[in-house]
């Protein structure tokens, strides 16, 4: 704001204030730019600051009165009525919105796609990644400085499930709304950033998720990918669903505890709140959970249906507690007994 107060006092010119104001949006934007691209680098409370002050400034900048011919600047008016091109202000404040909402898409580990359309099982998977946005908060400042050492994935099993319908219970099972889903993880081998994966499976074998562990891990400061992918989803083409949303349960982990060793220190839960060992009350990533949605695209809606339903679909607590964990050779490694 100092360029255009500067610019009231000396009579500068008409382009001299508009390069000044221009100047003071460009400040905003390259600041916002900077901070999105390392959302997790100074914590949420400096991110909070930086918006509001960013709004106030553009606040500021719109405060002066647009004169009836549109003329920008009246040499013969010294005072500070002076036009601000609508436009400009308009775009402050959409990159302002678009900060927001971009580091809250990825301040937390969320999928890389986190929307598809239903894929019959002939036509193949849908090939997707983890994205792992940030490490684990110290105590002393609440910043992500602490390295991820490993990552645990898991997707509902749809036999205990817990199934909304526009969000009401249902009491029926996930083969009401899907048709296909069993073993639906496919693990892509790579080590770019862990050097070990398995699968987590359930007792009759089919693939419900994975973990990743080793080497040097995910620096904090750094995102991780770790590529996955789910087989073809098929909607039920006589149900009312227009899409189903899967909920999953993950957690980064930073050092090896159990339960009660769980804090932003040690771990990032990103579970549904269901009651598990997992739900990680009062933590960062709290009742977070990433999810993926696949959109009806093959059979149209029954005419009875109408509008169709949204269905979601998250893992029951027993099998977060049963399939959360981390077992190598049958030994439970992440958390400890």
């Amino acid at each position: 704001m100092r360029q255009i107060v500067a610019l009231e006092q000396c009579g500068d010119t008409k382009q001299q204030a508009l390069d000044a104001a221009k100047s003071t949006m460009d400040q905003i934007v390259i600041t916002l730019i900077v901070f999105v691209e390392f959302p997790m680098a100074r914590g949420m409370r400096q991110f909070a600051t930086l918006i509001i002050s960013s709004l106030i400034r553009i606040i500021k900048i719109s405060n002066y009165r647009e004169y009836e011919n549109k003329a920008f600047y009246n040499e013969g008016d010294r005072s500070m009525n002076q036009f601000i091109n609508k436009k400009l202000i308009t775009q402050g404040l959409l990159i302002v919105v678009s900060a927001v909402l971009v580091h809250s898409a990825f301040a937390h580990t969320r999928l890389k796609v986190p929307v598809i359309d239903e894929n019959a099982a002939f036509h193949g998977s849908n090939y997707n990644d983890v994205v792992v946005a940030h490490g684990c908060q110290n105590e002393a400042d609440g910043n992500s400085t602490i390295d991820t050492i490993g990552t645990v994935v898991v997707f509902p099993d749809g036999k205990d499930s817990i199934i909304t319908v526009d969000g009401a219970p249902h009491n029926g099972q996930l083969t009401d709304f899907v048709t296909n889903w069993a073993s639906p993880v496919t693990i892509i081998q790579d080590r770019s950033v862990f050097t070990q994966q398995s699968y987590i499976a359930d007792s009759l074998g089919n693939k419900l998720g994975f973990w990743a562990a080793g080497g040097n891990g995910l620096k904090a400061g750094y995102r991780g990918l770790l590529p996955f992918a789910t087989a073809g989803v098929v909607i039920d083409p006589a149900s009312c669903a227009k899409s189903v949303t899967f909920v999953l349960g993950i957690a980064d982990v930073c050092e090896v505890t159990d339960s009660n060793g769980f804090s932003n220190a040690t771990v990032q839960l990103w579970t549904p709140a269901v009651g598990s060992n997992f739900d990680g009350t009062g933590l960062h990533g709290f009742d977070s959970p990433a999810t993926l949605k696949v959109n009806r695209t093959i059979a149209p809606l029954p005419e009875s249906c109408g509008a169709g339903v949204d269905v979601v679909v998250k893992p029951s607590a027993q099998q977060l507690n049963r399939d959360m964990k981390v077992i190598i050779d049958g030994q439970q490694i992440w958390p400890k007994n």
